[in-house]
């Protein structure tokens, strides 16, 4: 990969890597690479448990009202194969990666690639900054979808809108007398 493009991939990612053919690596598909390790696909299993992390972690800081079940399910609306392509091609990370004859010709990649591109690219951030940078990434792309998904969850919960405007104006969650 030319040294260019990881220049361009750098600033579309908004981090700088110390070490990079780890990014080379987080932008390389197993249809081109020469064997599976010099893929992208260790990088992406971790990305997605770090991915999983800074999600619930989000969810457990800003959302103290919410219970196991609920951020469970906000959890895995945001960590979606659909969310994370969404987030890829908003970004143009599938542009960058390079691809094996049979999957470049194909035009748009397909979400699972898409969605794996950003997997890797958290894990790799990971790896060569640690989880502070690697949130940061995270947060700057996936808080949207946070925040919309807390908002669908909320729109028939009343107790939750109700502890929540408690807590926003009265600083105080209400008490509850039956």
């Amino acid at each position: 990969m030319d040294s260019d493009l990881l220049e361009n991939a750098q600033t579309i990612i908004g981090y700088s890597f110390s070490d990079l053919p780890l990014l080379e690596m987080a932008l390389t598909h197993a249809s081109v690479a020469s064997n599976r390790l010099d893929s992208n696909e260790r990088l992406e299993f971790l990305g997605d448990a770090v991915l999983g992390l800074a999600v619930v972690h989000r969810l457990y800081d800003l959302q103290s009202d919410l219970l196991e079940g609920e951020m469970t399910k906000i959890k895995s609306s945001v960590v979606s194969r659909m969310t994370c392509a969404k987030i890829a091609d908003a970004i143009g990370l599938c542009d960058l990666m390079s691809l094996g004859k049979g999957m470049s010709g194909q035009g748009k990649a397909p979400r699972s690639v898409s969605a794996a591109a950003l997997e890797a690219i958290i894990g790799a951030i990971f790896v060569d900054g640690g989880l502070e940078p690697a949130s940061e990434f995270i947060h700057r792309h996936v808080d949207p979808y946070i925040d919309e998904a807390l908002e669908n969850e909320h729109q028939d919960n009343f107790k939750s809108m109700l502890q929540q405007y408690a807590q926003r104006t009265f600083n105080s969650a209400p008490d509850y007398h039956l």
